[in-house]
């Protein structure tokens, strides 16, 4: 196994992604012809070429290829790819969403979910309230999709405190918004690697985009594990958090703040207990994880 093969599964275990990777090693022509005739789309994910001939040869199986825009990429390929700018995962966010034409828009990690139905009845009923961005409250799940707790995001009156406290009051799995405001915000920061939503959401409530909380079923969950990036670069979070605030001016006074931090804790509280007793189902023990590696996932 070559040193860069070593990095590419440290990093498909580290994303939770391992077992949706097949690693094929050496196929023969007939192998070869067999994939891609089987396949959903060919990805060109080099950033230095001098003739993408393996993008070449996907393009004779009749694939559209999806590769990075650095050269000579795009002057080989031409219109028979879709190209996605290098950078951060937010660079990628922006681009997917930029070429889209709906009116509303999201996105969702690999690693989370969203549950169609009540999804559905939050779009409709945003829709309906004139919203600019829809939110709901959403599920924890552990790294194998079992469910451990639920989460109640903020209500609109406590929203402007929380973002005050350098927190999101809205969970990104579970918030949709209008295209319209996507544009006049200019998308997400590729400045932030971290906190691009945190901003994004921040930025819309500064300049008084109209929030609409459903409070129907939970209607995404956000899975928990050792190697989701709010935990393994939560310093990090936290700096571009406090760099994105600092640019605006804080609105709510320390008393109020911390009287809604007091709320959110207590309007939590089941979760909390429910979190730490399904810790205990799946461990055997009572404690408070901040992941859900359980030993049964190990």
């Amino acid at each position: 196994m070559t040193a860069y093969q070593k990095r590419l599964k440290a990093w498909a275990q580290e994303n939770n992604l391992t077992d949706r990777i097949c690693w094929t090693s050496s196929l023969n022509e007939k192998e070869m012809t067999w994939c891609y005739q089987n396949c959903s789309a060919f990805v060109m994910t080099s950033w230095v070429e001098a003739c993408t001939n393996i993008a070449l040869e996907a393009m004779s199986h009749g694939f559209i290829s999806i590769a990075a825009d650095n050269p000579p990429l795009p002057e080989i390929l031409e219109d028979v790819a879709v190209y996605y700018p290098k950078g951060n995962m937010y660079a990628a966010i922006n681009f997917g969403l930029c070429i889209g034409e709906s009116k509303w828009c999201t996105y969702i990690n690999s690693d989370d979910i969203i549950f169609p139905h009540a999804f559905a009845n939050l779009f409709k009923m945003a829709k309906s309230k004139m919203a600019d961005i829809g939110y709901g409250n959403i599920d924890y799940i552990d790294q194998e999709g079992r469910f451990v707790h639920s989460w109640n995001s903020a209500p609109i009156s406590q929203i402007s405190a929380i973002f005050d406290s350098k927190l999101s009051p809205v969970s990104q799995p579970g918030t949709i918004f209008r295209r319209e405001l996507y544009q006049s915000l200019g998308g997400f920061d590729e400045r932030f690697k971290y906190a691009a939503d945190y901003d994004f959401f921040l930025r819309a409530y500064k300049m008084n985009a109209k929030f609409f909380k459903y409070k129907g079923d939970t209607v995404a969950a956000f899975r928990l594990h050792e190697h989701q990036i709010s935990q393994k670069y939560s310093a990090n979070m936290k700096k571009e958090a406090q760099e994105s605030y600092s640019q605006l001016i804080q609105t709510t006074s320390l008393m109020h703040r911390k009287y809604v931090r007091i709320a959110m804790y207590i309007r939590n509280l089941p979760n909390y207990i429910i979190r730490i007793l399904r810790w205990q189902q799946l461990n055997g023990s009572f404690v408070f994880p901040k992941t859900m590696t359980t030993k049964k996932s190990k």
